[in-house]
């Protein structure tokens, strides 16, 4: 029985060596060179699976550990052979302003202090469904401690230290963070979808859907789409 048990194990180990997949040396030497995050930008479970995907799949893009920069962006593209496609700087920004002393709250909560936990009472304490909750899970998600949760209960982010990651933007049950352009600051800091009178009861800062901005855009970059102004910031030319 010991035989036949040490014959099997032989076999094993022979098949094991024989049959093995070698791996392409690249995927450690661009394991090596990225942020080891693990935040999800690139759009896989960790770096390892993306250190694999770049190497093996030509259509994966050298680019996409947002945390490492452009120095990673171009450690990736030489290891791989691969040509780094122009980075256009990014953050994160939050588009509202209806903080505590803006913004009208319909109840008190008293849950978890979570936006995720908070947002399952009925859409939240806020009159404003659609603004910033203010429990600061953005701030305790950010793998990078770029984002402060300020004395009105808004986040802030710090410009320095944030990578554009898109953690803060995945965590953020009303979506108001988004990743957007550093190079451009016009933004309409209000997510609200409710009709004017309305927004303007629930919020002082919120957007009323007046149409003025769409009127004196010289460049059609402003347009009000439910009852909310947006910016096209292709159009935008900062005037």
């Amino acid at each position: 029985m010991l035989g036949i048990s040490a014959l099997f194990g032989i076999g094993l180990a022979f098949a094991a060596k024989k049959f093995a997949v070698k791996e392409d040396p690249r995927v450690d030497q661009v394991s090596d060179v990225l942020a080891h995050a693990h935040c999800g930008a690139c759009g896989y479970p960790g770096c390892r699976q993306y250190a694999e995907q770049v190497v093996l799949n030509p259509d994966v893009s050298p680019n996409l550990c947002t945390p490492g920069g452009a120095a990673t962006a171009e450690a990736v593209a030489r290891i791989t052979g691969k040509v780094m496609e122009q980075l256009e700087p990014k953050i994160a920004r939050v588009l509202c302003q209806g903080g505590c002393s803006k913004s009208v709250r319909r109840f008190k909560y008293e849950g978890v202090m979570d936006c995720k936990a908070a947002i399952l009472a009925s859409g939240g304490d806020k009159a404003c469904i659609y603004g910033c909750l203010g429990y600061g899970s953005c701030s305790r998600a950010c793998p990078f401690g770029a984002i402060r949760m300020s004395d009105d209960a808004l986040p802030v982010i710090d410009p320095v230290k944030c990578t554009a990651c898109g953690v803060c933007a995945q965590t953020c049950p009303t979506k108001v963070i988004e990743i957007l352009s550093m190079a451009k600051e016009v933004l309409v800091r209000c997510h609200s979808k409710d009709k004017g009178p309305v927004t303007k009861k629930n919020c002082q800062t919120g957007c009323i859907a007046c149409g003025l901005c769409e009127k004196v855009c010289p460049y059609n970059a402003a347009k009000v789409e439910n009852f909310l102004s947006r910016i096209d910031l292709d159009k935008c030319r900062v005037c």
